[in-house]
């Protein structure tokens, strides 16, 4: 039987190099999701390159479960019509580029 891959986030605070061996990365781990608070619009706004809609809500990790959905539901579709996935954005964007 394989390791019990379900998170735990005290275990992943505590060791989370150990956390990721054994994992295989799916096809939403390859696009960037970002959740940020919008003065504008008074919450936090949930985005992915993939996905051509976006989130809003109160509560930031609410915000980014509900976005990892819908990366998943756009991946799916890419699939049941048999398209290929847009190139993956994961990796592009890092602290130093937004300067």
């Amino acid at each position: 039987m394989g390791p019990d891959l379900r998170r735990d986030d005290d275990e992943y605070e505590a060791a989370p190099e150990i956390w990721a061996l054994g994992r295989t990365m799916k096809d939403a781990d390859r696009y960037a999701k970002i959740v940020e608070w919008s003065e504008e619009d008074q919450c936090y706004v949930g985005s992915a390159g993939v996905a051509a809609s976006d989130c809003h809500g109160d509560d930031e990790r609410e915000v980014f479960a509900e976005l990892l959905d819908i990366v998943d539901e756009v991946i799916a579709l890419y699939h049941v019509d048999k398209r290929p996935l847009p190139p993956a954005a994961a990796g592009r964007f890092t602290a130093s580029a937004a300067e």
